[in-house]
């Protein structure tokens, strides 16, 4: 757990900040926010919200999570109520029982995957193919692109200079059209858990990456009709650092899937994500109608431009630390407000708006975002209550 860091908690900004170094790397320091004890959601205040029986007492907490985020000591703690593991007016024995479930089940999922492909729970991670689209094996895995403790520093330079291993796979006639496809899955995973977060020291230990395959590989298996998508690493990443058990890391990344999976759902007519991009749309006609002319003069009205911020939250465009503190905010409607900071009237084209998105990334305060947007969500419900007089 990441508040294995804060023992005893952190008494200053400076404590924390070093902490947070030594967890994330000087990189992930980057932050535009400002730790202040007064405003944070701090370990005293969180305990003392909750009763004898340990029911949480929710409105206690919300508006000083809303003002400061969440102390990094807690953090994992505080998410799990937030994401919806378990709800506030459970008791501290409730949760302790659901969390024990919750474990034996994640333990048998990840058993039936290791029955599927034995690297599952190696520690180490595939980042070529393992077999081909008819189930056999793929000839890749009669000596195959694994990465192991010795190859870490190869990945994090992006050169894939995997160790040769056998592997057991079922035989491929054998294998169901569901079993094909979560092992056509794995080396996409494993792609992709290598270019995750790598600025941050937690992921130069291969059983730290490992970790963060194994749970993107088993929420794969269990939810195939999503199966695995670009971009869910970047939702999953901060989950396998905050937990240490791995097992509350993947439920707490279930309840995150569950409430965006519609973004990664993909069919021969639409992709997913293409309905909150007409959200977007329709939020910035109200509020700014000239702007989205102007974007629809240069045929961006598909929005298409802020497809990345959208399905990932805005995880690429702040750095890690204020990325957490923004999703702790869970003020969806801040996420039109991004368009004034990049987009003005004065591009001419979609590359100019793409370059305008992408000089602004790491550059804009999250705290000021904030509360920007607050203020934007306001307006538009007071003019769509006067469109509705």
């Amino acid at each position: 757990m990441l508040g294995s860091c804060f023992k005893p908690p952190p008494k200053s900004t400076a404590e924390i900040l070093l902490c947070v170094g030594l967890r994330f790397g000087p990189d992930a320091l980057n932050s535009h926010i400002s730790l202040h004890a007064w405003k944070t959601l701090s370990p005293g205040t969180w305990n003392r919200a909750f009763n004898e029986h340990g029911q949480l007492r929710l409105d206690n907490v919300l508006n000083r999570i809303r003002r400061g985020g969440v102390d990094p000591s807690i953090r994992a703690e505080v998410w799990e109520f937030l994401l919806g593991c378990f709800g506030p007016s459970s008791t501290t024995q409730q949760r302790d029982s659901l969390r024990a479930s919750r474990r034996e089940q994640y333990a048998k999922l990840k058993s039936e995957c290791q029955l599927m492909d034995n690297l599952i729970g190696s520690g180490q991670i595939a980042t070529s193919p393992r077999i081909n689209a008819d189930g056999s094996l793929a000839e890749e895995c009669n000596g195959g692109e694994i990465s192991g403790g010795n190859e870490i520093s190869h990945h994090q330079n992006g050169h894939m200079n995997g160790a040769y291993q056998q592997t057991s796979i079922a035989p491929y006639e054998k294998q169901c059209k569901k079993t094909i496809q979560w092992r056509l899955n794995l080396h996409q995973i494993g792609l992709d858990v290598v270019r995750t977060d790598r600025m941050l020291q937690f992921y130069a230990s291969q059983e730290h990456m490992s970790k963060l395959w194994d749970i993107l590989a088993v929420y794969c298996w269990l939810d195939p009709a999503i199966g695995y998508c670009q971009g869910m690493s970047d939702f999953c990443s901060p989950l396998a650092l905050m937990f240490q058990d791995e097992a509350d890391a993947f439920w707490c990344f279930e309840r995150i899937m569950s409430r965006l999976r519609d973004n990664f759902s993909c069919t021969d007519k639409e992709v997913g994500v293409e309905k909150q991009l007409a959200v977007l749309a329709t939020l910035l006609k109200v509020l700014d109608p000239k702007l989205h002319e102007h974007i629809d003069s240069i045929k961006g009205g598909d929005y298409i431009f802020a497809f990345r911020m959208i399905m990932v939250l805005f995880r690429r465009e702040f750095s890690f630390v204020d990325t957490l503190y923004l999703w702790e905010m869970d003020t969806l409607p801040w996420l039109q407000n991004y368009m004034p900071y990049g987009v003005g009237l004065g591009t001419r084209g979609l590359d100019e708006v793409l370059k305008l998105l992408n000089d602004v990334t790491g550059k804009v305060d999250p705290k000021e975002v904030c509360k920007s947007a607050l203020k934007l969500h306001s307006e538009y419900l007071r003019r769509v209550g006067v469109l509705f007089l």
